[in-house]
């Protein structure tokens, strides 16, 4: 499964052209940590956005809970990260309803792929045009430790799940 250090190495290869990654709650290592509460600060219970810091320096994580979908983004603002005041159990309230609804949506689809879609708007394009965001679907490889690009027979549902 992917590391927060996977997610953000990826977000830096791609950031001129992509700006966020969306992915399944349950499939992110973190996530699924005793010590989640320790290693994030919350900007926002509802919707959950989470503060991450990262060794190269900040994402954030916007989770939809009902969805079990987690979509970060790379930042270097501090602007507005500010942590509120939310304990550990809360944390870990949200993150394992995030991480039931991500194993319910997903049925056993997947038997064990980690699919993810980095999204980002077209430059120049019109924020109405129907086309004015690119998505790349990508497949994390378990063995390589790598992401790498994703065409298979589950595109168009994750597709639905994780960019609409």
């Amino acid at each position: 499964m992917p590391s927060f250090a996977d997610i953000e190495n990826l977000l830096l290869r791609y950031r001129r052209r992509y700006r966020y990654l969306a992915v399944f709650v349950d499939d992110v290592d973190e996530f699924r940590a005793a010590d989640l509460a320790q290693r994030v600060a919350v900007i926002e219970q509802s919707p959950l956005r989470l503060s991450i810091p990262t060794s190269r320096g900040r994402m954030v994580a916007e989770v939809a809970t009902d969805k079990g979908v987690a979509r970060f983004e790379l930042t270097d603002r501090d602007r507005g990260l500010a942590s509120t005041v939310a304990g550990s159990a809360a944390v870990d309230g949200l993150i394992g309803s995030a991480i039931g609804a991500a194993t319910g949506s997903k049925d056993g689809l997947l038997g064990g792929l980690v699919l993810g879609m980095l999204s980002g708007a077209l430059v120049g394009a019109a924020i109405t045009s129907p086309d004015s965001h690119r998505i790349f679907s990508l497949l994390f490889d378990h063995t390589t430790g790598e992401w790498r690009v994703y065409d298979g027979p589950f595109l168009p549902w994750a597709k639905q799940q994780l960019a609409g």
